[in-house]
């Protein structure tokens, strides 16, 4: 018999809401001698008076940092939460809430762990199941993903490469991450209205950009002590206004205004199915508007991880 004190769904949730789950259920104070953090670096100090119980996930078994992953079988073993699905996010949730100190059982109707993330090998290649864009993995940031890793201790080798090959109705093209280069695609297969559309788009979200990347996301909650979390960061995370709100919505309500042409639009929509495997109307701004950033400041670059997206399912 499985006894369940909470479920949580991870099955086709991003990693932000799977961290805002873990956060609500395991509150860690962020202050003092348990830990700090800040918006450049992310995790600072320490975890370490946190009471880590062994994680039962029925997926694999492996030791390391504390959190132990064991194969028990979860029909008869006591979780304090049972997720379901072992997506990214599933992983994030189930990976935190163990090292906030809860009996977590991860459930997976597939065979491999890793959800749209997952990977496999073939005569030596690895190959991952679907296209996928990182960035600020290769160092300290506030993506939610490094923030997972940062917390519970574990780390993937990452490449860094600053340009991409994409393949399209219109054509194939190569161009460089960082502030300039894509204008020149745009340019050449949407025109000029692209060109401007873009610019008004990057001018709309750079200060979502800036205030969403000053909240490290470890510090967000569903509940009331969200307030206690999050008060430090309110200055910077509300300082463009009313556009706050777009944030937690879709990335077509941010972008339905001010992007029309088809070619660019359908970049958009092909950037938000890397991030989160669903199109413009189904994936969260937030995600999409940091990547933007990311991939379109000076010396912008993009990370890759060494043995493809099963290295950090694997993690």
């Amino acid at each position: 018999m499985v006894v369940v004190k909470r479920l949580a769904l991870g099955a086709g949730c991003t990693i932000l809401s799977s961290l805002i789950i873990a956060n609500t259920l395991g509150f860690v104070h962020i202050s003092g001698s348990r830990g700090s953090f800040d918006s450049r670096h992310g995790l600072r100090a320490s975890l370490t008076k946190l009471a880590v119980s062994p994680a039962r996930i029925a997926l694999r078994t492996r030791s390391r940092f504390g959190c132990r992953v064991n194969a028990q079988d979860p029909k008869t073993s006591a979780s304090d939460v049972v997720v379901i699905g072992s997506g990214i996010g599933g992983l994030s949730c189930g990976a935190m809430l163990a090292r906030y100190g809860y009996n977590v059982t991860v459930l997976e109707s597939h065979y491999l762990p890793g959800g749209a993330a997952h990977g496999f090998d073939r005569k030596g290649f690895k190959f991952d199941t679907g296209p996928s864009l990182y960035a600020g993995m290769s160092q300290p940031s506030v993506n939610p993903l490094r923030q997972v890793l940062d917390a519970i201790g574990e780390e993937v080798s990452w490449k860094t490469y600053d340009s991409w090959k994409m393949h399209t109705p219109e054509g194939s093209f190569t161009f460089k991450v960082g502030p300039r280069d894509f204008e020149r695609v745009l340019n050449q297969y949407g025109g000029p209205d692209a060109v401007d559309e873009w610019r008004m788009l990057l001018k709309k979200i750079g200060p979502l950009h800036k205030s969403s990347s000053s909240l490290p996301p470890l510090v967000m909650r569903s509940d009331l002590s969200a307030i206690r979390t999050v008060w430090r960061y309110l200055p910077a995370l509300l300082a463009p206004g009313p556009a706050t709100a777009s944030v937690a919505g879709p990335l077509s309500g941010v972008i339905e205004d001010t992007v029309k042409n088809p070619f660019l639009f359908h970049w958009l929509d092909f950037l938000a199915f890397a991030l989160c495997g669903l199109p413009a109307d189904g994936t969260a701004a937030a995600a999409v508007i940091y990547m933007l950033g990311e991939m379109h400041k000076n010396e912008a670059v993009l990370d890759a991880p060494i043995g493809g997206g099963k290295a950090i399912i694997d993690a």
